[in-house]
Protein backbone atom coordinates (compact mmCIF):
# COMPACT_ATOMS: atom_id res chain seq x y z
CA UNK A 1 0.00 0.00 0.00
CA UNK A 2 2.98 2.57 1.20
CA UNK A 3 4.63 1.60 -2.28
CA UNK A 4 1.64 1.70 -4.56
CA UNK A 5 1.05 5.68 -2.58
CA UNK A 6 4.61 6.55 -3.24
CA UNK A 7 4.31 5.51 -6.90
CA UNK A 8 1.47 8.05 -7.06
CA UNK A 9 3.13 10.54 -4.71
CA UNK A 10 6.14 10.45 -7.29
CA UNK A 11 3.77 9.96 -10.39
CA UNK A 12 2.16 13.63 -9.42
CA UNK A 13 5.00 15.26 -8.65
CA UNK A 14 6.67 13.73 -11.74
CA UNK A 15 3.59 15.16 -13.52
CA UNK A 16 3.87 18.82 -11.62
CA UNK A 17 7.10 19.13 -12.85
CA UNK A 18 6.24 18.28 -16.47
CA UNK A 19 3.11 20.70 -16.01
CA UNK A 20 6.05 23.27 -14.57
CA UNK A 21 8.30 22.24 -17.40
CA UNK A 22 5.69 22.98 -20.22
CA UNK A 23 4.10 26.16 -18.83
CA UNK A 24 8.29 27.53 -18.77
CA UNK A 25 8.58 26.06 -22.46
CA UNK A 26 5.30 27.81 -23.41
CA UNK A 27 6.58 31.17 -21.82
CA UNK A 28 9.74 30.96 -23.27
CA UNK A 29 8.77 29.92 -26.93
CA UNK A 30 6.04 33.19 -26.52
CA UNK A 31 8.74 35.62 -25.13
CA UNK A 32 10.82 34.74 -27.97
CA UNK A 33 7.95 35.40 -30.53
CA UNK A 34 6.82 38.19 -29.30
CA UNK A 35 10.61 38.98 -28.84
CA UNK A 36 10.37 38.28 -33.05
CA UNK A 37 7.43 40.42 -33.21
CA UNK A 38 8.34 43.67 -31.38
CA UNK A 39 11.68 43.74 -33.16
CA UNK A 40 9.67 43.54 -36.68
CA UNK A 41 7.75 46.18 -35.57
CA UNK A 42 10.46 48.13 -34.10
CA UNK A 43 12.35 47.87 -37.33
CA UNK A 44 9.11 48.43 -39.72
CA UNK A 45 8.88 51.57 -37.53
CA UNK A 46 11.82 52.89 -38.11
CA UNK A 47 11.92 51.90 -41.83
CA UNK A 48 8.37 53.76 -42.30
CA UNK A 49 10.19 56.81 -40.04
CA UNK A 50 13.71 56.39 -42.64
CA UNK A 51 11.26 56.50 -45.54
CA UNK A 52 9.27 59.20 -44.42
CA UNK A 53 12.42 61.35 -43.54
CA UNK A 54 13.34 60.71 -46.91
CA UNK A 55 10.34 61.91 -48.90
CA UNK A 56 10.37 65.20 -46.51
CA UNK A 57 13.88 65.72 -47.74
CA UNK A 58 13.33 64.96 -51.47
CA UNK A 59 10.00 66.86 -51.04
CA UNK A 60 12.08 70.03 -48.96
CA UNK A 61 15.24 69.84 -51.82
CA UNK A 62 12.53 69.79 -54.95
CA UNK A 63 10.52 72.61 -53.36
CA UNK A 64 13.71 74.67 -52.84
CA UNK A 65 15.43 74.11 -56.60
CA UNK A 66 11.56 75.19 -57.54
CA UNK A 67 11.95 78.18 -55.77
CA UNK A 68 15.40 79.12 -57.63
CA UNK A 69 14.04 78.54 -60.88
CA UNK A 70 11.47 81.46 -60.94
CA UNK A 71 13.69 83.75 -58.90
CA UNK A 72 16.25 82.92 -62.20
CA UNK A 73 14.14 83.49 -64.51
CA UNK A 74 12.19 86.55 -63.64
CA UNK A 75 15.58 88.43 -63.49
CA UNK A 76 16.72 87.20 -66.80
CA UNK A 77 13.77 87.87 -68.48
CA UNK A 78 13.43 91.33 -67.31
CA UNK A 79 17.44 91.53 -68.83
CA UNK A 80 16.19 90.84 -72.09
CA UNK A 81 13.51 93.05 -71.92
CA UNK A 82 15.71 96.02 -71.21
CA UNK A 83 17.16 95.35 -74.40
CA UNK A 84 14.13 94.69 -76.55
CA UNK A 85 14.09 98.44 -77.91
CA UNK A 86 17.61 99.43 -78.28
CA UNK A 87 19.45 96.66 -78.77
CA UNK A 88 17.12 93.75 -80.57
CA UNK A 89 19.94 91.75 -82.06
CA UNK A 90 20.94 91.53 -78.67
CA UNK A 91 18.35 90.43 -76.95
CA UNK A 92 17.74 88.01 -80.01
CA UNK A 93 21.15 86.35 -78.89
CA UNK A 94 20.31 86.43 -75.30
CA UNK A 95 17.18 84.78 -75.73
CA UNK A 96 19.23 81.98 -76.85
CA UNK A 97 21.63 82.23 -73.82
CA UNK A 98 18.04 81.59 -72.00
CA UNK A 99 16.83 78.63 -74.36
CA UNK A 100 20.24 76.87 -73.89
CA UNK A 101 19.34 77.21 -70.15
CA UNK A 102 16.35 76.41 -70.38
CA UNK A 103 16.79 73.45 -72.29
CA UNK A 104 19.43 72.13 -69.72
CA UNK A 105 17.86 72.93 -66.41
CA UNK A 106 14.49 70.84 -67.61
CA UNK A 107 16.50 68.02 -68.54
CA UNK A 108 17.40 66.96 -65.07
CA UNK A 109 15.19 63.52 -63.89
CA UNK A 110 12.57 64.25 -61.52
CA UNK A 111 13.85 62.28 -58.66
CA UNK A 112 17.95 63.01 -59.54
CA UNK A 113 18.78 66.73 -58.23
CA UNK A 114 22.17 65.67 -59.70
CA UNK A 115 23.99 67.79 -62.79
CA UNK A 116 27.26 67.57 -64.05
CA UNK A 117 30.16 70.75 -63.75
CA UNK A 118 30.40 71.14 -67.04
CA UNK A 119 26.41 71.64 -67.46
CA UNK A 120 26.15 74.13 -64.44
CA UNK A 121 29.10 76.09 -65.92
CA UNK A 122 27.21 76.35 -68.71
CA UNK A 123 24.35 77.82 -66.63
CA UNK A 124 26.80 79.96 -65.90
CA UNK A 125 27.84 81.51 -68.42
CA UNK A 126 24.67 81.92 -70.34
CA UNK A 127 23.35 83.75 -67.00
CA UNK A 128 27.03 85.71 -67.38
CA UNK A 129 26.07 86.80 -70.82
CA UNK A 130 23.06 88.38 -70.02
CA UNK A 131 24.20 90.21 -67.46
CA UNK A 132 27.07 91.39 -69.53
CA UNK A 133 25.01 92.93 -72.14
CA UNK A 134 23.34 94.62 -69.22
CA UNK A 135 26.81 96.09 -67.68
CA UNK A 136 29.17 95.89 -69.96
CA UNK A 137 32.63 96.44 -68.98
CA UNK A 138 31.42 97.30 -65.30
CA UNK A 139 31.21 93.49 -64.90
CA UNK A 140 34.62 91.29 -64.86
CA UNK A 141 34.50 87.07 -64.42
CA UNK A 142 37.18 85.05 -63.38
CA UNK A 143 36.71 81.85 -63.76
CA UNK A 144 39.48 78.97 -61.82
CA UNK A 145 37.83 75.78 -62.10
CA UNK A 146 40.69 72.43 -61.94
CA UNK A 147 40.73 69.94 -65.05
CA UNK A 148 38.82 66.72 -65.08
CA UNK A 149 36.43 67.31 -62.75
CA UNK A 150 33.96 65.05 -64.60
CA UNK A 151 31.93 64.66 -61.19
CA UNK A 152 27.85 64.88 -60.73
CA UNK A 153 26.71 68.40 -58.10
CA UNK A 154 23.76 69.38 -57.08
CA UNK A 155 21.89 71.35 -59.75
CA UNK A 156 21.62 75.42 -59.55
CA UNK A 157 23.98 75.36 -56.66
CA UNK A 158 26.33 77.77 -57.92
CA UNK A 159 24.39 79.87 -60.23
CA UNK A 160 22.55 82.28 -57.67
CA UNK A 161 25.54 82.53 -55.89
CA UNK A 162 27.22 84.22 -58.77
CA UNK A 163 23.61 85.86 -59.35
CA UNK A 164 23.99 87.39 -55.48
CA UNK A 165 27.22 88.17 -56.13
CA UNK A 166 26.74 90.46 -59.11
CA UNK A 167 23.66 91.83 -58.79
CA UNK A 168 24.23 92.50 -54.67
CA UNK A 169 28.16 92.87 -54.19
CA UNK A 170 29.08 94.51 -57.61
CA UNK A 171 26.46 96.15 -59.12
CA UNK A 172 25.44 98.24 -56.20
CA UNK A 173 28.09 100.16 -56.85
CA UNK A 174 28.64 102.56 -60.00
CA UNK A 175 32.18 101.24 -60.87
CA UNK A 176 31.01 97.42 -60.74
CA UNK A 177 33.57 95.20 -60.04
CA UNK A 178 34.59 91.21 -60.35
CA UNK A 179 33.21 88.20 -59.10
CA UNK A 180 35.66 85.34 -59.12
CA UNK A 181 34.49 81.73 -59.33
CA UNK A 182 36.60 78.55 -58.48
CA UNK A 183 35.88 75.02 -58.02
CA UNK A 184 38.75 72.92 -56.97
CA UNK A 185 39.48 69.30 -55.78
CA UNK A 186 41.54 69.43 -52.50
CA UNK A 187 43.30 66.17 -50.96
CA UNK A 188 41.21 63.87 -53.38
CA UNK A 189 38.52 63.99 -51.03
CA UNK A 190 36.71 67.07 -51.22
CA UNK A 191 35.48 69.35 -54.15
CA UNK A 192 35.95 72.96 -52.56
CA UNK A 193 33.48 75.50 -54.50
CA UNK A 194 33.76 79.39 -54.16
CA UNK A 195 32.07 82.80 -55.66
CA UNK A 196 34.17 85.88 -54.29
CA UNK A 197 33.45 89.41 -55.17
CA UNK A 198 35.49 92.87 -54.73
CA UNK A 199 32.21 94.79 -54.33
CA UNK A 200 31.16 96.52 -51.31
CA UNK A 201 30.93 93.32 -49.18
CA UNK A 202 28.83 93.25 -45.68
CA UNK A 203 28.47 93.70 -41.76
CA UNK A 204 28.64 89.93 -39.69
CA UNK A 205 24.87 91.31 -38.90
CA UNK A 206 23.81 91.23 -42.36
CA UNK A 207 25.65 88.06 -43.03
CA UNK A 208 23.52 86.65 -40.40
CA UNK A 209 20.36 87.89 -41.48
CA UNK A 210 20.62 86.79 -45.44
CA UNK A 211 21.07 83.22 -43.83
CA UNK A 212 17.61 83.45 -41.98
CA UNK A 213 14.58 82.26 -43.99
CA UNK A 214 12.21 85.44 -44.40
CA UNK A 215 9.19 84.69 -46.31
CA UNK A 216 8.96 88.47 -47.25
CA UNK A 217 12.16 88.16 -49.06
CA UNK A 218 11.83 88.99 -52.84
CA UNK A 219 14.78 86.26 -53.48
CA UNK A 220 15.55 82.84 -52.47
CA UNK A 221 19.66 83.32 -52.83
CA UNK A 222 21.59 82.06 -49.99
CA UNK A 223 19.34 80.80 -46.98
CA UNK A 224 18.00 78.87 -50.06
CA UNK A 225 21.36 77.12 -51.38
CA UNK A 226 22.52 76.94 -47.64
CA UNK A 227 19.24 75.10 -46.93
CA UNK A 228 19.86 72.54 -49.90
CA UNK A 229 23.82 71.95 -49.13
CA UNK A 230 22.38 71.29 -45.47
CA UNK A 231 20.00 68.97 -46.48
CA UNK A 232 22.04 66.83 -49.06
CA UNK A 233 25.73 66.88 -47.08
CA UNK A 234 25.27 68.16 -43.58
CA UNK A 235 27.49 71.28 -44.72
CA UNK A 236 27.35 74.84 -44.03
CA UNK A 237 27.32 77.56 -46.53
CA UNK A 238 30.13 79.93 -45.12
CA UNK A 239 30.17 83.40 -45.95
CA UNK A 240 33.69 86.13 -45.53
CA UNK A 241 33.09 89.52 -46.14
CA UNK A 242 34.27 92.76 -44.99
CA UNK A 243 32.50 96.03 -45.57
CA UNK A 244 34.72 97.75 -49.04
CA UNK A 245 36.80 94.78 -49.61
CA UNK A 246 34.06 91.95 -50.97
CA UNK A 247 32.69 89.06 -50.06
CA UNK A 248 33.55 85.41 -50.55
CA UNK A 249 30.97 82.64 -50.51
CA UNK A 250 32.24 79.08 -50.56
CA UNK A 251 31.29 75.28 -49.50
CA UNK A 252 32.53 71.58 -49.84
CA UNK A 253 31.42 68.47 -50.58
CA UNK A 254 32.36 65.25 -49.86
CA UNK A 255 34.25 63.47 -53.21
CA UNK A 256 32.68 59.97 -51.88
CA UNK A 257 29.86 61.57 -51.17
CA UNK A 258 29.71 62.37 -55.12
CA UNK A 259 28.54 59.97 -58.17
CA UNK A 260 31.51 60.13 -60.52
CA UNK A 261 30.52 59.58 -64.65
CA UNK A 262 31.00 56.53 -65.51
CA UNK A 263 32.17 55.37 -62.37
Amino acid sequence: MVGICTVAIIRGFSFKVFQVQLVYIVITVVSVLFFIFLNETINEMLRKNRQLQSDAKDAEIAFLRSQIKPHFLYNTLNSIASLCIDAPNKAEELTLDLSQYLRSSFNFKQLDSLTTIENELALINAYINIEKARFGARLGVEFDVDANLDFEIPSLILQPLVENAIRHGLMSSLQGGTVKISIKRRDDTVLSFSVEDNGGGMSETKREEILKPDINKKGVGLWNISQRIKLLYGNNLRIESAEGVGTKVFFEIPVLLNRQIGG
